[in-house]
């Protein structure tokens, strides 16, 4: 991932957007291949899902970056959610922001090329204790998700918050999200 410059300005733009706005993430080059992956079998005997794989060429730390936000989001909202008289409608985003960007059909919507820092990544992306970082690209991984931790736990640090505003104050930064403009 990115540096906490990097880390700072995504999440500023993302955060301070208004609604009507959309923000330009830059351009990501994916290589289309043939390959499949499946995700085993989720309903019924025999089905599963296919995959199609495709290989990130340039975007990687911004999606890394993006993916670990919305890790931390998706923790945020778990804990709001049951303050609030909507848990339920809270639980449908968090399950949707991980099958959008994170987890789907139990396959993982991003996989980094180098398999010992992918499965980094996942126990980061799973919520799985993680070991010592052992190189400095796992390091980053941490201290990104430590820095998007640590700005939405400013949204909830005053005692007087009201937990509902705060998830829909998230609520809103999915919705931004979602919009994001690629190329």
């Amino acid at each position: 991932p990115w540096t906490e410059p990097e880390w700072d300005d995504l999440w500023t733009d993302l955060y301070t957007l208004p609604p009507d706005k959309q923000h330009y993430f830059g351009t990501i080059i994916i290589q289309k291949t043939e390959q499949t992956e499946s995700g085993g079998s989720t309903e019924g005997y025999a089905y599963s899902t296919d995959k199609p794989i495709n290989l990130l060429i340039d975007g990687q730390k911004r999606l890394t970056s993006l993916a670990l936000l919305l890790r931390s989001m998706t923790e945020q909202l778990e804990k709001l959610a049951p303050e609030t008289d909507h848990e339920e409608e809270i639980s449908d985003d968090v399950e949707e922001m991980r099958e959008t960007l994170l987890l789907e059909d139990n396959i993982y919507q991003l996989q980094l090329l180098d398999e010992e820092d992918n499965k980094y990544l996942e126990w980061l992306l799973t919520g799985h204790d993680v070991h010592d970082p052992e190189r400095p690209s796992q390091q980053k991984m941490i201290e990104a998700k430590k820095f998007f931790d640590e700005q939405l736990a400013e949204l909830t640090a005053s005692p007087d918050v009201n937990p509902l505003d705060v998830a829909s104050q998230l609520k809103q930064l999915w919705e931004t999200i979602k919009k994001l403009e690629l190329m």
